[in-house]
């Protein structure tokens, strides 16, 4: 956008003072009406470049944030503020919006471990969670990215389970399978806390 509004404004001052040119050798020279179409190419040409960048940032500005997302404002970089569902204007050229999601995310992963004594195990583990409305600044700020946040839970989330798993043998393993669901839910669980 920055880039934009320096070549309009170059435009603008070029066209001026080209047209300016033209209007100062016209009137010198006795040309009068080649003169007032100069006088009024001055004033026109710059005034429509710059209505049509006033356009472009209007409409540059306008965001739209849905009903299940919510908008990250980062002023040059650092995140400033939220924005709800709705229509928002910002200012193109120092503030970008970020949406982020806030349905409940499912994920599945995948990986092997080890029983107590030593035997490989298959896990598959699917779990879900929803971000928390009021802490999308600290998620913002501390992650970046959902990208970021979805890798760091999923690499708990293995960890967690795989200290489950360790508790038990083979075969308790095999015997305690009802269990084993409520058992990595509940250590799981204990992550509420650490992410937002």
């Amino acid at each position: 956008m920055i880039i934009i509004t320096a070549i309009f404004a170059i435009l603008i001052a070029a066209s001026f003072l080209m047209c300016n040119g033209i209007y100062k050798s016209c009137h010198r020279a006795g040309y009068e009406e080649e003169a007032k179409v100069a006088n009024i190419c001055r004033k026109t040409i710059p005034s429509v470049l710059l209505a049509l960048l006033l356009l472009i940032f209007g409409i540059r500005g306008i965001r739209v944030v849905d009903q299940t997302e919510v908008g990250i404002v980062r002023t040059f970089g650092t995140v400033t503020g939220t924005m709800n569902s709705g229509i928002h204007f910002v200012n193109p050229i120092s503030q970008k919006v970020s949406m982020y999601d806030l349905r409940i995310h499912v994920r599945e992963a995948a990986f092997a471990t080890y029983t107590k004594d030593a035997q490989p195990v298959e896990v598959s583990v699917e779990y879900q969670y929803e971000p928390q409305t009021d802490r999308m600044m600290e998620i913002a700020s501390q992650y970046g990215s959902y990208e970021i946040l979805e890798t760091k839970i999923a690499k708990v989330v293995e960890e967690r389970t795989k200290i489950v798993i360790a508790r038990y043998s083979a075969m308790p393993l095999l015997e305690n399978r009802s269990n084993l669901s409520f058992e990595v839910d509940e250590e799981v669980a204990k992550l509420e806390d650490t992410f937002p």
